[in-house]
């Protein structure tokens, strides 16, 4: 079987002198570390570059390999990098992905250098962490002590996969979270959409008719909180979920897609006990 260190010695790094890292799929904030991968892997660095000082003995080490677990418990190569400094941060700093605030004196941050050889295979390289006490909750481990088994080199980097249209579930709030992918799947639906109120259960039907699909609508609600829709204000519509309730199909007017919205409103009776005024 293909092993990760087989992989570093081929590039001339000692097993010995690195330091796995396996970062959790999801931050307490609802970011999927490996939708940042896509969206701004600098900004991801940057996150992963500032550590605790107490980590500060386990991360001793001349090179780190960082690897990105899935929702679905895949763990991918994020990077291999060399350490070339460390710094304690001697003030107040926020986290650049959750904006929680690190006390002064508490962090190191250090400067890495990313190991060109690898970068082919960042997102792609896929690796067995492991279970157990020695596995999974482990997320810091001596590459010499833990010869991790090469399970897929995949084609192109690991996007997470779109549900699919009805299944799909977000928060408003949350939309800028998502992967590219999965935006660019919703740019290219219209339809018939269903926002809900978390704490009342309240609902309001919508319909997506612009260029830019369901994306381009929600996109509205995500800047002004009501997208122009009065049953909305003084809402805050950020933790409203947002579904699907019907796509419509290429021969389909806006009109027609109106027409429908129509009827979903009177399926949920969103005007009567609603936020629907129309």
């Amino acid at each position: 079987m293909l092993r990760f260190n087989i992989v570093l010695r081929e590039a001339g790094i000692e097993p010995s002198t690195v330091r796995l890292l396996r970062h959790q799929p999801i931050l307490p904030n609802g970011i999927a570390l490996i939708d940042q991968f896509h969206r701004d892997r600098v900004k991801l660095l940057a996150w992963q570059s500032v550590q605790s000082v107490k980590r500060r003995p386990h991360l001793s080490a001349r090179y780190w390999t960082a690897f990105v677990g899935t929702p679905d418990g895949r763990s991918i190569l994020e990077g291999v990098y060399e350490v070339v400094a460390r710094e304690e941060v001697q003030q107040v700093s926020e986290d650049p992905l959750t904006g929680q605030l690190n006390p002064a004196g508490t962090c190191d941050r250090y400067t890495l250098a990313p190991i060109e050889q690898f970068e082919l295979y960042s997102g792609r390289l896929m690796i067995d962490w492991g279970r157990g006490a020695s596995g999974r909750r482990a997320w810091i481990q001596r590459a010499d002590n833990q010869d991790k088994p090469i399970t897929a080199i995949l084609e192109r980097p690991f996007e997470q996969p779109f549900p699919g249209y009805l299944a799909f579930r977000h928060t408003i709030g949350g939309l800028n979270l998502l992967s590219p992918n999965w935006a660019e799947a919703l740019r290219r639906a219209k339809g018939v959409y269903l926002l809900s109120c978390p704490a009342t259960g309240m609902l309001y039907t919508g319909s997506a008719t612009g260029a830019d699909g369901f994306w381009g609508r929600w996109q509205e609600y995500f800047l002004t909180g009501h997208g122009g829709n009065l049953g909305l204000v003084g809402h805050d519509t950020s933790k409203f979920a947002v579904t699907i309730l019907q796509v419509s199909s290429s021969t389909e007017t806006a009109e027609d897609i109106i027409a429908d919205e129509q009827v979903w409103k009177t399926k949920l009776l969103s005007r009567e006990f609603g936020l629907n005024r129309n």
